[in-house]
């Protein structure tokens, strides 16, 4: 029995990869969302951050790919548990590099990459070797190759001019592999022993980032709660109230852009730039745990990446709203407006402004809310 009530076993059992693999992913963002906010007392190792984005990259572009493994998955055990490996060793390298992120010595977290390179190298030397000996996509064997050289040279020598081309040569192969998808795109979505589309296959991705951006918003609230009325502040509040209905507004408006989502693996990729956006603004608004203060002159000392961070995301709205090929010229209004309010708003540090901002931006939300419901 391949289905049950129209869901379909390789639904069923892709769907606890995309557990696994958000999982891994939250390993990432975790990380990153860390340096983030110690971005004053930590020195950014930027070999490290370097390194991550590929591992990260090379991560949603193995999911991209594995879809053409679906039907496959689900033929029997062995073949389901092939994709395991790859999980496997995704979370090494992301718990190797961001293992130390929490130390109290920040002076050392600058040589983590160096100092563990010989165990990042070797988790992706193992990925490639795996991959080399088990892909479907036997066109992918000269960027596999190219992945061989640069582990064993990354291995083979602690030098750091090498070391940032070998970076670079990483992003310039990450970058051929996704423009030559682009070039020639599979527009083959549906398989023909099952009704598991390649965009139910991305959506699943997709919304399981989305699931840890929330995550975020709820731990935020719930240290918030936990804090003293003097440490409270209703304007770091409200804009956290608003980054969140934002997101759930975006999300509402993304399912139109599902049509292209599967198009090419560029579509794909930029359609998590939304949410990781969000984060970013999610991880600056909100302090860690045990960081002292009160919460408005956190939102206060952060407000010119917050902002700075909303003005790229309106940007970005606008620029997918033209690649998505949307129609809602509304939108874009109230984005270019909001492009505007945040760039402003950089330099403005008066409390009354910020709190009077902050009741614009949900009028602007409501009006936006509005204007879809009457469509």
């Amino acid at each position: 029995m391949d289905e049950i009530y129209g869901f379909s076993k390789i639904e069923y059992l892709v769907t606890f990869h995309s557990i696994i693999f958000g999982y891994i992913a939250s390993v990432f963002l975790d990380g990153w969302g860390y340096l983030l906010r110690r971005r004053h007392l930590v020195k950014m190792d930027r070999y490290l951050l370097a390194f991550t984005y590929l591992v990260f990259t090379l991560m949603l572009i193995h999911w991209w790919n594995l879809y053409d493994r679906a039907e496959f998955i689900g033929l029997n055990l062995a073949n389901f548990l092939t994709v395991l490996p790859y999980s496997i060793l995704f979370y090494f390298m992301g718990t190797i590099a961001f293992a130390r992120i929490d130390s109290s010595n920040y002076a050392k977290l600058s040589t983590v990459y160096f100092s563990h390179r010989l165990k990042l190298y070797s988790c992706l030397l193992l990925f490639i070797v795996y991959d080399f000996s088990v892909t479907i996509h036997e066109e992918n064997h000269i960027f596999q190759m190219i992945g061989l050289a640069v582990c064993v040279a990354g291995i083979a020598t602690p030098n750091r001019n090498v070391h940032k081309t070998l970076l670079a040569l990483g992003l310039v192969s990450l970058l051929i592999i996704i423009f030559r998808n682009l070039l020639s795109p599979d527009h083959q979505f549906i398989y023909k022993t099952t009704n598991f589309s390649k965009v139910e296959h991305l959506t699943i991705f997709i919304s399981m980032i989305y699931g840890y951006v929330i995550t975020v918003f709820f731990v935020g609230w719930s240290n918030l709660l936990k804090t003293s009325k003097k440490n409270f502040s209703w304007t770091q509040f409200l804009w956290t109230v608003f980054a969140f209905l934002f997101l759930i507004d975006i999300w509402w408006g993304s399912w139109f852009r599902n049509t292209h989502v599967a198009s090419t693996m560029l579509h794909f990729l930029l359609s998590l730039a939304t949410p990781l956006l969000i984060f970013v603004i999610c991880v600056l608004l909100f302090p860690l745990k045990e960081e002292k203060g009160d919460y408005l002159s956190h939102f206060l000392s952060n407000k010119k990446y917050v902002f700075g961070t909303f003005a790229l995301l309106f940007l970005t709205q606008i620029i997918l709203s033209f690649f998505f090929v949307e129609t809602f010229e509304w939108e874009n209004h109230l984005r270019t407006i909001g492009i505007g309010l945040s760039l402003i708003s950089i330099r403005i540090h008066n409390v009354t402004y910020h709190r009077i901002l902050v009741s614009v931006a949900f009028i602007l939300l409501s009006l936006n809310l509005y204007n879809q419901f009457a469509v």
